[in-house]
């Protein structure tokens, strides 16, 4: 309850948003590594490498926009966002294509995930690091293309 009432006082000071001022788009794709990559998240495992999947690791995209201004949500099936230096290359990518300055990676922080240390496995030119970023900007741009305009509400029982 104290969450919902603080969540309706901040929306109080917000200025009102015509009806097709706010857009939402979405959208998902899979970063299951290959089998036999780093698996992360307990020290007994020693980044011992997957022998299979079970489930599918997905990332998921929400881009929401008022007028010029845009952020990307992304959740991931991680077990904690990219480096750094990753986050850099997808936030530049996604710049030039999408014209988004504002992202936000979220990891699941699941232990049976992958090691996201590893750029240069199988080998430096054939990167899952590298080939996440790259998923993972183009998760966002999708979500970008498929703006609608949109609506929020806030419900209670």
């Amino acid at each position: 309850m104290r969450l919902f009432l603080t969540l309706v006082f901040w929306l109080s000071f917000l200025p009102p948003l015509a009806a097709d001022d706010l857009k939402a788009g979405a959208a998902k794709i899979d970063i299951t590594p290959p089998v036999g990559y780093a698996m992360w998240g307990y020290g007994a495992r020693h980044d011992s490498p997957s022998v299979g999947v079970l489930d599918p690791l997905l990332a998921r995209a929400l881009v929401l926009g008022v007028g010029n201004e845009k952020i990307a949500l992304v959740s991931l099936d991680l077990g904690r966002a990219p480096p750094r230096q990753s986050t850099q290359a997808i936030r530049a990518k996604v710049k030039d294509a999408a014209g988004i300055e504002h992202i936000f990676l979220c990891a699941s922080h699941t232990h049976h995930g992958p090691v996201l240390e590893l750029d240069d496995w199988p080998d430096a030119k054939h990167s899952y690091v590298h080939e996440l970023e790259n998923k993972l900007a183009d998760v966002i741009i999708e979500a970008n293309k498929s703006l609608r305009p949109s609506k929020i509400g806030v419900a209670s029982k």
